[in-house]
């Protein structure tokens, strides 16, 4: 609190400018200047209640790892990386054993395309 968002009485000094920023206010900065990100999160939209959102993932990082998923809604992290990434995907499935893990604990990793994936937005 003395110092705002650097610190100093570590053992090696920092400054985090933008620390304090909240999800929103980096989506809203984002989408206010135009700035471009990468595409993976997809594109930055206004929920009903006025907050923002991304359309496609909402966090970057090791592509395989299984922190979590548990909670996450259909289509999860591995059911996006079977559609978006095949090749990704039956490495992390099948070399790596990811697959059996998800099966012994019940989370589901195949892909099920719903009636909305294939409708077209006709306008």
């Amino acid at each position: 609190m003395r110092h705002g968002c650097n610190a100093f009485d570590i053992k090696k000094a920092k400054s985090t400018p933008i620390g304090f920023w909240t999800e929103q206010d980096v989506l809203r900065y984002l989408a206010e200047n135009g700035i471009e990100y990468a595409s993976c999160y997809g594109d930055i939209v206004e929920r009903g209640d006025g907050k923002l959102s991304n359309t496609g993932v909402e966090r970057t990082g090791c592509m395989f790892c299984m922190f979590g998923v548990q909670y996450e809604k259909t289509p999860n992290r591995f059911q996006k990386m079977q559609r978006d990434y095949p090749r990704q995907y039956a490495y992390c499935m099948d070399k790596l054993g990811i697959g059996n893990v998800l099966d012994f604990a019940g989370i589901p990793r195949e892909y099920e395309p719903t009636l909305f994936d294939s409708v077209e937005e006709v306008f």
